[in-house]
């Protein structure tokens, strides 16, 4: 399974120091059982979470890559995506909002582009993108497993089992029963009040060690 890690914004990663201490977090409990790929998310101005400064991703890029990790983001405007495009990424990832789904079109063809669907009306606005990936998304937080259980009609044979999954559950409940190939997973050094990131829908690197 391809694991993508959501280590989040400046509000999970505020400063160099967090990102060494989550990266060795997580590389002390990899097994290397599954493909982990680090993804962050970059904006400008999307409250209530504060941006990740520039210093600090590009820390987590260079870090990440010495560990054995590809490293990218989700990302919310158009100097944020160009600010991603300057560096060496797998995928550049659309998050769970119509809305944005227009950044699409402004990705070099070359680059594949995930992007998080959570309707019919979602996965209708990314067809005649060739490079796109989509992933089921529940944007609830957090989620039921109940709520992807209910496949939806508009994506028939869509078996979870073999689906590409934005993951927004308790745990590890999904994973266990349907064995995804994509999982998206948030994740946090450690959890805390002031941090949207970091709600019950987010694993620390101590809950990692279970599918490890």
């Amino acid at each position: 399974m391809t694991l993508i890690l959501d280590v989040g914004s400046g509000n999970s990663l505020p400063d160099m120091d967090t990102v060494h201490e989550l990266l060795a977090a997580i590389k002390e409990v990899d097994s290397g059982k599954h493909t982990i790929i680090l993804k962050a998310q970059i904006f400008e101005d999307v409250p209530p979470n504060k941006p990740i400064l520039k210093c600090v991703f590009s820390q987590l890029h260079k870090y990440g890559n010495e560990n054995g990790y590809k490293v990218t983001a989700s990302v919310f405007d158009i100097p944020s995506l160009k600010y991603l495009l300057d560096y060496d990424i797998p995928f550049v990832k659309i998050a769970c909002r119509t809305d944005l789904y227009w950044l699409i079109g402004e990705v070099p063809r070359k680059i594949p582009v995930y992007v998080s669907i959570a309707d019919e009306r979602g996965y209708g606005a990314i067809q005649g993108y060739s490079n796109t990936t989509w992933l089921f998304c529940v944007p609830k937080y957090p989620a039921l497993l109940f709520d992807y259980e209910a496949v939806p009609s508009w994506a028939p044979g869509f078996p979870l089992s073999h689906a590409w999954i934005s993951d927004h559950t308790e745990g590890w409940a999904l994973y266990h029963k349907y064995h995804p190939e994509v999982l998206e997973k948030h994740i946090v050094l450690e959890r805390s009040p002031d941090n949207p990131d970091s709600g019950p829908f987010a694993i620390t690197p101590s809950d990692l060690k279970e599918i490890m």
